[in-house]
């Protein structure tokens, strides 16, 4: 309803749905994220998804500017969240969020990947190691790391067709590193963060790559472009070390 600027139900799914398979106009998409984000404050940063809607939580959240909410989400140790599941002695994943009380007897299994999905958010959002999907195999990958405020690190990997890709990050006084790796002959589009600043000064080892400007290029490190939350490069196979303070 654009009465409403939501969608019928007016719950975290109703609203994450359209998004994420792109019904909702670009116009409106803000607006009805907004609302999503709206209910988790209201449910004192809780999620109230299902096996439908969760996957797409935390992704569209971080994807639209509310990271820090995501990983409060992520990182939740109260009724629901994968961390009630871990404060309640669980060493598997729940089919329910109350898998603990709500009729053991019945369909409710100890063992139930369902919301496994965090994983991707862990991989893709937090270490950021996403696909091209256009380049199958992770050929072509994109490395967007995303860090989160009281995180000191976070680092993710995969044995690609091609080699090993890597990426892990670490952060300590508004000083973030970064460790890429890319697989031999592959590329690699980094998204290094400005982390909420309006300058930012961009190391590959020693050397300054970006300092407000593009600076002169060095070898197998192409700048791109660059937006109001990124500084993003194109990169060949090999292992880089960024700083970004």
């Amino acid at each position: 309803s654009t009465a409403t600027g939501q969608y019928e139900g007016a719950t975290q799914t109703a609203n994450l749905l359209p998004v994420a398979f792109g019904i909702t106009p670009p116009e409106l998409r803000e607006s009805v994220v907004n609302k999503i984000v709206e209910n988790i404050r209201a449910k004192d940063n809780h999620l109230t998804t299902g096996f439908l809607g969760t996957k797409y939580l935390l992704p569209i959240l971080s994807e639209y500017g509310h990271h820090e909410l995501a990983y409060k989400i992520a990182t939740q140790t109260t009724y629901p969240s994968w961390g009630y599941m871990v404060a309640q002695g669980a060493t598997t994943m729940w089919e329910l969020w109350n898998s603990d009380t709500e009729r053991p007897e019945g369909m409710n299994s100890r063992n139930h990947f369902a919301y496994g999905s965090i994983g991707e958010w862990f991989f893709g959002y937090l270490a950021g190691i996403r696909p091209v999907f256009e380049e199958p195999g992770f050929k072509k990958s994109i490395i967007a790391p995303l860090p989160a405020k009281d995180l000191p690190w976070a680092q993710a990997s995969l044995n690609t067709p091609y080699g090993k890709l890597a990426s892990r990050w670490e952060q300590n006084d508004g000083v973030m590193r970064l460790d890429v790796t890319v697989p031999t002959n592959c590329l690699a589009e980094v998204r290094l963060p400005k982390l909420g600043k309006s300058k930012v000064v961009i190391k590959e080892a020693n050397s300054i790559i970006y300092d407000g400007k593009q600076k002169t290029r060095k070898q197998g490190i192409k700048f791109l472009k660059e937006n109001n939350t990124a500084v993003i490069l194109e990169v060949g196979g090999g292992s880089y070390l960024f700083s970004i303070q």
